[in-house]
Formats: structure tokens, C-alpha cells, sequence
């Protein structure tokens, strides 16, 4: 899942005077390079743009996403797999051309993610 840290033109130009560096290296921290953007510096920035009232921008599948009023999340993905995630006993499925792909059992809130990037994979 691609993130960033979405800043001002203003705030950039500020971060560039504080701490004397190039527009490049900004953008680096504030884009989590993977390179470039793990140093001590970039780290420094980042601190600076959430002081600045940055915040951080996450990029992801869009999907549809209901609840009905037995408190079931049913979430629908782009390429016609479906999650459905019951709230009465923690269960999970996903489902995909009308068969039952994968079951979860107790399933926790961190648990999710993994859950969704299977559907997408399919």
C-alpha cells in the first residue's frame, strides 16, 4: 500500500530552509523511499511536516464497502471477490465467483488488511 505525506507548497519551502537540503531529499522522506528516505534526516522531516499539521496519505484499492443491520461488513472488490465479516461470531469468508475461497475464524481488526490483499489477489 503506497503512502505519503501530503504538504503545501509553503510548508515544502519551509522544511527545505530548516533543514538545508534539497527539494529532492523532501521528497523522499515525505514520500517513505525506500532508499533514500529512511535516514536519520528524512525521519527529522517527516517529524517536522506532523508538527507543520502534515498528515499522512494512504493509497489503496477503492472498494465498496456496507454494513448491513445484522452488523455483517461486506466488502466488494474490483475484480468481483467478496468479504463478508461477521460481527456476532468473528467469522470471515472470502468469495469469489460465488465459492467460498478462504474461512477466518475469530478475526481481528489487524487482521483485515492481510484478509483484503488475498481478495484483491484473486
Amino acid at each position: 500500500m503506497k503512502r505519503f505525506i501530503a504538504i503545501t507548497t509553503e510548508q515544502r519551502g519551509k522544511l527545505e530552509k530548516i533543514f538545508g537540503c534539497t527539494p529532492r531529499m523532501i521528497s523522499y522522506a515525505l514520500a517513505f523511499d525506500t532508499r533514500k528516505g529512511n535516514t536519520d534526516l528524512a525521519k527529522r522531516i517527516r517529524k517536522a511536516a506532523f508538527e507543520m499539521g502534515a498528515q499522512v496519505t494512504v493509497v489503496t484499492t477503492e472498494m465498496e464497502s456496507m454494513v448491513d443491520s445484522e452488523g455483517t461488513l461486506h466488502q466488494i472488490f474490483p475484480n468481483g471477490a467478496q468479504i463478508e465479516l461477521y460481527k456476532g461470531d468473528g467469522r470471515g469468508v472470502i468469495i469469489f465467483k460465488g465459492e467460498t475461497v478462504a474461512e477466518y475464524e475469530n478475526v481481528k481488526v489487524k487482521e483485515i488488511g492481510a484478509i483484503q490483499q488475498r481478495a484483491q489477489a484473486l
